[in-house]
């Protein structure tokens, strides 16, 4: 499966489970876009770090929300999952 699916450790390309991979999860990964993960000093929180990252959106498992995430939902856009 392409998208990936609850259960496996694998990073899931449909973030908001809709069965396909949409505009609706470029746009979540787009506002959380620049966060950082893994550190709690630049959490966005009386801090200049970008609030917002979940774990489910950094696909690329680098502790950032950027284009490698972008690009890997883009490579699967409109695929059901």
């Amino acid at each position: 499966m392409l998208c990936g699916s609850a259960g496996f450790a694998q990073s899931q390309r449909d973030v908001n489970a809709d069965a396909f991979v949409d505009t609706g999860d470029i746009g979540l990964v787009t506002n959380a876009f620049g966060a950082e993960g893994g550190n709690p000093s630049n959490d966005g929180v009386g801090d200049p770090g970008v609030p917002g990252h979940h774990g489910r959106l950094d696909l690329t498992y680098n502790s950032f929300i950027d284009t490698g995430d972008l690009g890997l939902l883009t490579g699967v856009f409109g695929k059901p999952c």
